[in-house]
């Protein structure tokens, strides 16, 4: 797939600019586990059939095979979406037709009928940012046209729309474990309609499970959690990380498979070999044991800060200024009528900042979905989940606060 820059056809991301202060995905802390098993709350995580694989674009793929998508065949897909969303559909021999997205992120469904042929085989629907898409119109589109749906719950993992679990209107619904959990790998497919017995994993390497556990801990001290030990773990990060980039130097030069797949380290490329793979036991483990509780209580508290704090500010708003009951954020979408300016000022300033649909097909274009381009541009993304800590999260605010005031200043003078 073709990408492009919708924002600038300069590089966004200078090589100066600073690590971020704050975690921008969740990290291990001292809080992470103790799970109440009384304590429940609509999730993916409970539906019928479901299996722990590598990633959420693995995830993709296994549901495509799965429902037997491939050559030729067509599959209706999200005009604003990242790379790891569309790569699969490639992976597989079919090819992506790409629909509109409304203002508020939720899909054109009119434009969607206009797209079908007889080789159209499924639609793939995302919700954006863990706000949920009307999914009583897609299932009833979808019966319709005879149409597989895969609900796309990278962004979404809780969560419910009209009393229905995140995931259950789907044939299949896939997630994206790193997004929620301070995991190094992992992804699920799940589906409460289908059996997915007939899917065969294999389990990762031992070398792998090494650096997923070592890489767990590792960016939990890098960012300040777990000090008293921090120096002991980060050397043996260090040691870690020389003798990794030994050996996969060594598997390369054998032609060997990667030993680390690009969505580990936060790269949008799409790994074949992992696709077969299940999830480490280390991510296993800090999903099965986390506490749910407070991912859910924690991430609506830190969204409903923001919008306490920024909603009235002038030279933003946000792309959901209300946070319904049973939505479970995964970041906090806010539109700037500035955004150059109040991004890369927030950047240098190591704010942790999110660009979903940065880069986008080069088949996304204004005509096609004016909307995807205008989100691209003008659209931040900001961390919310529950391993900040209040003064992280204060301390975000304030720079957006302090950014929106300089860059509005600059303007007038």
């Amino acid at each position: 797939m073709q990408a492009i820059n919708t924002v600038e056809d300069e590089p966004l991301l200078p090589p100066d600019f600073p690590e971020s202060v704050a975690p921008i995905a969740p990290i291990l802390s001292a809080h992470t586990f103790g799970r109440d098993e009384r304590y429940h709350f609509p999730s993916l995580m409970a539906l019928t059939n479901k299996i722990n694989v590598s990633s959420g674009r693995a995830a993709i793929a296994l549901a495509l095979k799965h429902a037997k998508i491939g050559q030729g065949d067509e599959v209706l897909a999200p005009a604003f979406h990242c790379e790891s969303m569309i790569a699969p559909i490639h992976y597989v021999g079919a090819n992506p037709v790409f629909y509109s997205i409304s203002s508020d992120a939720q899909v054109d469904i009119n434009k969607c009928q206009s797209l079908l042929t007889d080789k159209t085989k499924a639609i793939m629907v995302t919700h954006y940012f863990g706000f949920p898409q009307d999914l009583e119109k897609i299932q009833a589109f979808c019966k319709k046209n005879n149409l597989i749906l895969i609900e796309d719950c990278a962004h979404s993992i809780y969560g419910s729309h009209k009393g229905k679990a995140i995931g259950s209107a789907g044939d299949y619904a896939i997630a994206s474990t790193m997004k929620f959990f301070p995991v190094y790998d992992g992804g699920i497919l799940a589906s409460d309609k289908h059996s997915l017995d007939s899917i065969k994993l294999t389990p990762c390497s031992l070398s792998f499970e090494v650096k997923s556990a070592l890489t767990i801990v590792e960016r939990s001290i890098r960012m300040g959690r777990f000090s008293t030990t921090g120096r002991v773990v980060l050397f043996a990060a260090n040691i870690k990380d020389k003798l990794w980039r030994h050996l996969k130097g060594l598997m390369q030069k054998k032609g060997a498979p990667k030993m680390t797949p690009a969505f580990a380290d936060g790269g949008f490329n799409f790994d074949p070999d992992w696709i077969h793979v299940r999830a480490s036991k280390s991510s296993l483990s800090v999903i099965k044991h986390a506490d749910i509780q407070r991912i859910i209580e924690l991430r609506r508290a830190r969204y409903q800060y923001y919008l306490h704090e920024l909603r009235d500010l002038p030279g933003l708003r946000f792309l959901h200024p209300r946070l319904p009951d049973e939505v479970v954020p995964l970041i906090v979408p806010i539109y700037f009528e500035n955004t150059k300016k109040v991004f890369r000022e927030l950047k240098l300033k190591g704010v942790p900042i999110w660009r979903f649909g940065e880069f986008l097909d080069a088949k996304i274009t204004s005509r096609l979905c004016p909307q995807s381009i205008n989100f691209s541009k003008n659209l931040l993304q900001f961390p919310c989940h529950q391993e900040l800590t209040d003064e992280e999260v204060t301390w975000i605010v304030k720079e957006i606060k302090l950014t929106l005031k300089n860059t509005q200043d600059s303007t007038y003078r």
